[in-house]
């Protein structure tokens, strides 16, 4: 995620909760927001949410230019996001 997460960042996560809960339907994400899912190729990752389509799945990206692209990662289903980041820290 560098350069928006420099490394050794640390960030603090706030667990969505899950989709039968009705604390679901007020937990909004959006284009710009980082979060983190599990993907079945690349296990936990960390990404910006570059898209949500007509479907309701999300399309996310990268930061750095050696990232994994929207295409490769292809859409993800709200289920696999299980949490969004809400503040990050860079030391130095």
């Amino acid at each position: 995620m560098h350069p928006r997460l420099p490394h050794n960042s640390f960030i603090l996560l706030y667990s969505l909760p899950s989709r039968g809960s009705t604390k679901f339907r007020s937990t909004k994400l959006k284009v710009g927001d980082m979060v983190k899912c599990y993907h079945r190729d690349f296990g936990s990752i960390i990404k910006t949410i570059a898209a949500i389509d007509d479907q309701g799945l999300f399309w996310l990206k990268g930061e750095h230019e050696s990232s994994v692209s929207t295409q490769e990662i292809g859409p993800v289903h709200i289920d696999l996001i299980s949490d969004k980041v809400i503040f990050t820290w860079s030391p130095g």
